[in-house]
């Protein structure tokens, strides 16, 4: 898990704790430098990349933090084809904290470079984006699919603005996203908690089309290009050219 404002899972750490240090103690080198907490590791033939969204202490968010920097650099010395990034809190969210800004220049970093998938939590429902570029543009070809998975068993919080390029929502269904890393792509599955189920399924069976809860779809390619990416460190835009993606 990533850092955040408060637990959502066994590697997150509970705040305030000065230096999260139960959470570095716990985990030790699995969880990255002991400040920064963010880190990044392969799995197979993906790169899966923790990021820090306590931006403030860890020197910011921005680009040209030491985050941001460390990011860009990461990217280019992994040129693995599938990329798959995760923080807690939500660049884009239909949710009760909305898009947020701040995570533009991690978006900017992981678009260039091809990424593939940013799943996020905070909101505490299901909210599925289509591929998208960092400021919300659908780009089917060549952009990033969120996942905003904030259902493990507190709360809901329901939805205020609907944002472009949201597909698939849900806020009164607890469960877990399952996600398939296969060499080439994934699958991904949305798990209701059928032992804790939702007190309006009725209502949400009949808004199916709009909050469907089992999702399970055919697979998704990853990106196929991915070489001569050390100009991720130094410079801003994307190579020219073309991704091959297929989105399902």
């Amino acid at each position: 898990m990533a850092q955040g404002p408060h637990p959502t899972g066994p590697r997150q750490p509970r705040l305030p704790d000065p230096g999260a240090a139960g959470y570095f103690d716990y985990f030790g080198t699995a969880a990255g430098r002991r400040s920064p907490g963010y880190y990044s590791f392969n799995l197979g033939r993906w790169h899966l990349i923790a990021l820090n969204s306590e931006c403030a202490q860890v020197g910011g968010c921005a680009t040209g933090s030491p985050q941001e920097r460390w990011l860009r650099a990461d990217l280019a010395a992994h040129p693995a084809r599938c990329v798959l990034a995760y923080w807690h809190k939500p660049r884009f969210s239909s949710g009760m904290h909305g898009n947020n800004a701040t995570y533009t220049a991690f978006w900017h970093a992981l678009h260039g470079a091809g990424a593939d998938v940013v799943l996020v939590g905070h909101d505490h429902d299901y909210e599925r984006f289509a591929p998208q570029t960092p400021h919300g543009r659908a780009d089917p070809a060549r952009g990033i699919r969120q996942f905003v998975v904030g259902t493990g068993g507190k709360t809901h919080y329901g939805f205020r603005t609907i944002r472009a390029n949201s597909q698939v929502r849900n806020s009164r269904t607890f469960g877990v996203l399952r996600l398939a890393l296969h060499p080439a792509g994934y699958d991904w599955r949305f798990v209701p908690n059928r032992a804790r189920p939702s007190p309006t399924a009725a209502t949400a069976a009949a808004t199916e089309v709009r909050q469907r809860l089992d999702e399970s779809p055919d697979g998704t390619r990853c990106a196929s290009w991915r070489a001569g990416r050390t100009w991720l460190a130094r410079h801003p835009r994307r190579p020219l050219d073309l991704r091959d993606h297929a989105d399902r």
